[in-house]
């Protein structure tokens, strides 16, 4: 039977694997790999390299935002952040309740009438983003 004429309960599953590796290849491809001590890692240095992604933002956000109802549209967008994090506003600093070495910068960006919250842990390592949601 074809994809597109299964039972909406099949599809779901189908299309939150497509999406997941979707956005995990997209980091795969688009990150570059860069020297840390002794090592190589896959990491992009935004706003004048105060900041850092790599592949756990986009982990976490296909962990933590799985049973949101804008999940799909959360992964797609998560190929954004490295862009919306140059112009995002600083609103806050959070001591992390699970994190006991990290405090989180958090940002603000408005797309589309939609304000996503932008976290950016700060710990020993640098200063990574670390989660992306909606406000």
């Amino acid at each position: 039977m074809q994809w597109w004429k299964q039972p909406t309960e099949k599809l779901i599953p189908f299309w939150l694997g497509k999406n997941k590796k979707s956005l995990i290849g997209w980091a795969s491809e688009n990150l570059p790999s860069v020297k840390v001590g002794k090592f190589h890692a896959k990491r992009l240095s935004v706003r004048n390299g105060k900041d850092d992604i790599n592949k756990n933002f986009y982990n976490e956000v296909i962990s933590k935002a799985k049973y949101d109802e804008h999940y799909i549209e959360r992964l797609q967008l998560a190929k954004k952040a490295h862009i919306w994090i140059k112009t995002a506003e600083k609103v806050d600093v959070v001591k992390s309740t699970h994190h006991s070495d990290a405090v989180f910068d958090i940002y603000e960006y408005n797309y589309r009438g939609v304000v996503y919250l932008l976290e950016c842990k700060r710990n020993r390592d640098g200063n990574f983003l670390y989660y992306m949601k909606r406000k």
